[in-house]
């Protein structure tokens, strides 16, 4: 609940700002805190809390913001609101410790999903300030600590006080760099010393490093190098900084987050089913939802391609592995051997590593099914009310208002057309295919993870496969009016004028000419967009640089070599990826977007000329990322890791070459294609 600010009377309370001179930006601000006070042996969120001098937190562990704000409980919420001595006492703590507040609130606070609590929801005072350019925060700590045992004192003993500038504290965005940008050579010719570092220093409780531009929006970011660490990690962060300070003068900032594959196969409740009702049809197509036979969760359809081996062709789609991957249904021996090995081509070995493959995933079919029975019932709520007060203005005399019968035909059509969709519901899922070979979770000689699949389709999905629209493209004017597709192109201060051009104005697929037209590779600082199951399309650039990924768990992270006869396990417990950033804007600025959500794996990366360049697999998963203007309460926020489509083509024609048993080639290998372009009307 909000204090009202008519009880805090302003007049009687205003603060006086104290002038100091103190560093001009956040950022300077914050590298001045990070000195030897914190040269401990502390959690990240406490060194984050403590080098940040925008924000004061009684709370434990003090998680990193944004955090998810609900209105109390109606009790609280009505004895705090009545509490007009304690509110009084508020306002006179803040003003003898100088703080102008803009805001005071009492809220429910939670990091849902967060460890160690983040899903408890905890009673706290939050009070908003303006610092301003020239205003001292020192006085943030004894106001906090007295607020706390008033709190206490006045029978509040749960609640807990949070003061902060919530323009200013650490919330960071990351923003790609041009690879051209001179930062970026500096920190390539010494990454490999530094990520010894970060692995000998953290490791398993690191989970990303690599340079970007971060701050809260691009105003305000700088270079620095980025690492992301695992939340409750322990560590004397203050020490890792001077000791990679001794390597590179780049700054060096801490952040949580994780690396992730996108799609686990489970369906917890963070990940609910997706209704699609809006663009059913009986036609599976690029980007839409697919499934494992048996189970609830699922990924996305890349889209259809062939495969040629020796005389055979084979039609089928491309996704992700661990999109297709065994249920847990089978046999845990299965589910290693499918990791291990992946599902080699026509040996008899994998066969049990294969599935069976369905549109749509089944939690999508019930989410749609669900959503689909729930509009048609309020419409027909909406027409019989409609009806009933139509019918009352008869009664009393008075003519029907002219737009019933028009509402009522609206609301009739709009049940009938959602009543066509029941019988293609009840008709789901359509099996597509079977898995064919998959690359299971291999890793390339360039320590790029591969995580493909091809799903060869069966008689039922040969019709799929025949259907004109199954790969076509979003049309130019989707794209430029969707999900901040113009973002990067005007925040090019960074980049040359080539990079300048790839943005979304040079995107010009018409009607009858968004046709895939070819491969390609991922190539950094270009612009691509993806069609994914959950966020459909979104736009980003192709950061300037690999980034160094450890994947949130040992089953994730374990990666196994290429070689067809005899994969090994890498003895590296990191992959360097590709990485691809969106971002929204705001008048001049910019922040970060979510590029992929739980569900898009397996999406193609398209670029300016048509072609597939890639094949999103995983997220890098920021905690600390900026909040969402239209949902105030996203705690998370997600940045792509994908494939080029060259590493791609290679690791297929490694996996389908024809071995003697050796492992020595005795034959070409397959290659992967796209099927022909249906003629243009």
């Amino acid at each position: 609940m909000r204090l009202p600010l008519s009880s805090f009377s302003k007049n009687g309370h205003s603060a006086t700002k104290e002038p100091i001179a103190l560093p001009a930006t956040p950022q300077q601000r914050r590298r001045q805190l990070q000195t030897d006070q914190v040269a401990q042996k502390i959690s990240i969120e406490q060194y984050l809390r403590k080098t940040d001098p925008y924000r004061c937190s009684s709370a434990n562990p003090g998680f990193p913001v944004p955090l998810k704000l609900d209105v109390l409980g109606y009790g609280l919420a009505h004895k705090l609101h009545e509490d007009r001595g304690l509110r009084m006492s508020i306002l006179s703590c803040l003003a003898e410790c100088h703080i102008a507040q803009l805001d005071v609130g009492f809220y429910n606070v939670s990091k849902p999903f967060y460890p160690n609590g983040g899903n408890v929801q905890v009673p706290t005072l939050i009070i908003d300030v303006d610092v301003g350019d020239d205003v001292s925060t020192a006085g943030w700590l004894p106001a906090s600590q007295f607020l706390l045992n008033l709190l206490s004192k006045c029978g509040y003993p749960g609640v807990c006080v949070e003061i902060r500038d919530s323009r200013r504290y650490f919330q960071p965005s990351l923003f790609p760099l041009s690879p051209e940008d001179p930062a970026v050579h500096s920190y390539e010719a010494v990454r490999k010393d530094l990520i010894e570092i970060i692995r000998k220093r953290l490791q398993n409780t690191w989970s990303m490093m690599s340079i970007f531009k971060i701050g809260r929006d691009s105003a305000q970011a700088v270079t620095a190098i980025v690492v992301m660490v695992q939340p409750l990690a322990n560590q004397d962060w203050w020490a890792i900084k001077k000791q990679m300070g001794k390597i590179t003068q780049l700054e060096v900032e801490f952040a949580v987050g994780s690396c992730r594959p996108l799609t686990p196969l489970s369906a917890p409740s963070d990940q609910p089913g997706r209704d699609v009702s809006a663009s059913l049809t009986r036609w599976p197509k690029l980007g839409c939802s697919i499934g494992v036979a048996g189970e609830q969760g699922g990924g996305t359809l890349g889209g259809f391609v062939t495969l040629s081996c020796g005389s055979m062709k084979h039609r089928g789609i491309l996704t992700n592995a661990h999109v297709v991957e065994p249920p847990s249904s089978v046999k845990s021996y299965t589910r290693t051997q499918a990791d291990r090995e992946g599902t080699r081509y026509q040996d008899p070995a994998t066969e049990l590593t294969k599935t069976n493959v369905q549109y749509f995933a089944q939690k999508d079919i019930e989410a749609t099914i669900s959503s689909v029975q729930a509009k048609m019932s309020s419409d027909q709520e909406e027409i019989r009310k409609i009806t009933e007060s139509a019918e009352m203005r008869t009664m009393l005399g008075y003519e029907p208002k002219p737009t019933v019968t028009e509402n009522i035909n609206k609301l009739i059509l709009r049940r009938e057309r959602l009543g066509f969709l029941l019988p293609i519901l009840g008709d789901m899922p359509f099996q597509i295919g079977r898995v064919l070979i998959s690359s299971g979770k291999a890793v390339s000689a360039a320590k790029n993870a591969l995580d493909w699949a091809f799903v060869e389709v069966n008689e039922a999905g040969n019709d799929f496969f025949d259907n004109p629209d199954r790969n076509l493209l979003p049309l130019a004017s989707s794209i430029s009016a969707s999900n901040h597709a113009e973002s990067y192109q005007k925040d090019t201060e960074n980049y040359t004028d080539r990079e300048k051009d790839t943005g979304p104005k040079n995107y010009s697929a018409r009607e009858g000419e968004n046709q895939i037209k070819g491969f390609s590779e991922i190539k950094k600082g270009q612009w691509y967009f993806k069609v994914g199951r959950t966020t459909d399309v979104t736009t980003g650039i192709c950061h300037g640089t690999e980034a160094y990924c450890h994947m949130v768990s040992v089953t994730h992270r374990t990666r196994y070599g290429e070689t067809n006869m005899r994969p090994t396990r890498v003895p590296s417990d990191y992959t360097t990826e590709l990485v691809i950033l969106n971002s929204k804007s705001g008048k001049a600025i910019y922040q970060q977007e979510d590029f992929c959500k739980a569900g898009d794996s397996g999406s193609w990366l398209i670029d300016i000329e048509q072609k597939v360049a890639g094949l999103l697999f995983g997220c890098l998963n920021g905690v600390c990322g900026p909040t969402d203007n239209n949902d105030n309460q996203r705690t998370y926020v997600n940045a792509g890791l994908v494939t080029s489509m060259t590493e791609v083509q290679k690791s297929i024609a490694a996996w389908t070459t024809p071995r003697d048993s050796n492992g020595a080639p005795t034959g070409s290998p397959g290659v992967l294609s796209l099927p022909p372009n249906p003629p243009s009307c």
